[in-house]
């Protein structure tokens, strides 16, 4: 993970033999109001990294103001905050809780539903039908050796 251009994040993450769609939580470790750019590969191929699959983006970690605070405590259910998320455009925190919900429920026809709508909102509805599988926990370090990159 980036942030500017340094290196600021590195991770190796160990997938489990089940294959499905995994969800890796970064919110904790950014600092508030700052860009980062993530890249994630997956290593098929050690011999040859450029032949790995990479996918990027961008994500910002947001401090919430006041009003947004108040509709968050005072949701009820988990499907009021998830709502909340996404009228607001907090689109990691949307597709993380649903996604959690969902794979604590995977038989509730609603939460299929909201899941594929999410995920077809945002031209990925390919992948609303692969699982959501348990597969690890990231311990995400600061990168020690961290040093600007050109």
């Amino acid at each position: 993970m980036y942030q500017g251009d340094r290196f600021v994040y590195k991770q190796r993450i160990p997938l489990s033999k089940t294959p499905g769609t995994i969800s890796v939580r970064l919110d904790r470790l950014l600092d508030a109001n700052k860009q980062y750019r993530s890249f994630f590969s997956v290593s098929i191929n050690p011999q040859s990294p450029s032949q790995n699959p990479v996918v990027g983006g961008k994500i910002r970690r947001i401090v919430p103001n006041a009003i947004l605070n108040r509709q968050l405590k005072a949701t009820v259910s988990k499907r009021e905050r998830i709502a909340i998320y996404a009228r607001n455009g907090i689109w990691h925190a949307t597709i993380a809780e649903l996604a959690e919900l969902h794979r604590a429920n995977p038989k509730d026809v609603s939460l299929q539903a909201d899941w594929s709508s999410l995920l077809n909102s945002v031209g990925l509805g390919s992948l609303a039908e692969i699982p959501l599988v348990d597969c690890c926990t990231p311990n995400l370090k600061p990168y020690l050796n961290s040093q600007n990159i050109t």
